[in-house]
């Protein structure tokens, strides 16, 4: 055919179609089975996936990215295109870590075992997932981790598990009195 061609209805073809330009839809396209692109999709409006999303390379999103579920990723860089650890941060500004008091802590040891804020019991391995948490805790001032001898613990000078014997600097957070303070305690 050569010119303009006009259909009022279906059209239905057995076998491959070729077309060397441009192919308008005014309404819906189902495809059933794969569909290859070969270059660019541009997508004026939603797009709605049922079902995983592969991506081989890069992936740039210019606005709010919102997740409504999990997100699994391997290696994270924040201020790096090549993390080399599973998290890598680079930068020279600041990390903000979480902070909260005492009873905020998110695992809690009452002495016979281990629980969560809402003092629901923690089985053995679900307490060893906190291993390795670092938080600050804003009712005692001080960096704080959670592991050695199943406990928090103070990240800074010399402390033991249970706290009562330790080395401090400073008389206070902030104090610049040049003071080194021992302290031990009998059980």
């Amino acid at each position: 055919m050569i010119g303009d061609v006009s259909m009022n209805s279906r059209l239905f073809v057995n076998h491959d179609v070729s077309m060397n330009n441009r192919l308008f839809v005014g309404s819906n396209t189902i495809m059933v089975g794969d569909v290859s692109m070969n270059n660019r999709l541009f997508v004026s409006h939603d797009v709605s996936l049922n079902n995983r999303l592969f991506v081989g390379s890069n992936t740039i999103m210019a606005g709010d990215v919102s997740m409504n579920n999990r997100l699994f990723v391997n290696h994270v860089g924040i201020g790096s295109n090549n993390p080399i650890v599973i998290l890598d941060i680079s930068g020279t500004d600041a990390i903000h870590i979480p902070k909260g008091s005492t009873d905020e802590r998110p695992i809690k040891n009452t002495g016979t075992g281990f629980t969560d804020r809402n003092d629901i019991e923690f089985t053995d391995e679900e307490m060893e997932k906190y291993q390795g948490c670092i938080r600050y805790n804003n009712t005692n001032l001080q960096f704080e981790g959670f592991g050695p001898g199943n406990n928090w613990g103070s990240l800074g000078g010399v402390v033991n598990v249970a706290q009562i014997t330790k080395i401090t600097a400073e008389s206070s957070a902030a104090a610049t009195n040049n003071e080194l303070r021992f302290y031990t305690a009998y059980e």
